[in-house]
């Protein structure tokens, strides 16, 4: 089991609510959930060697778009992983 720590923070009625509505409208049912979903992508924001997905398929839709594609059989040649 791992040892926690209490956090507290103190917000405005208002704050809370905001914070609460963004919770569920992203699928988290309780607001520590989120709050640590919040921490950790935080987190993975700070990592050098993360990927930027988005940024990546934004590349690839373009890369497509100019005819810059490549045989499926010849997709992973030279991947090491």
């Amino acid at each position: 089991m791992t040892d926690t720590v209490s956090l507290t923070i103190e917000l405005t009625r208002q704050q809370r609510q905001q914070i609460e509505r963004q919770a569920h409208e992203r699928g988290y049912e309780q607001l520590a959930d989120y709050v640590l979903a919040l921490i950790s992508a935080d987190a993975a924001d700070d990592d050098p060697d993360a990927v930027d997905i988005r940024a990546e398929l934004k590349a690839g839709l373009h890369q497509a778009l100019r005819g810059e594609t490549l045989p499926l059989d010849k997709l992973w040649d030279g991947d090491e992983r």
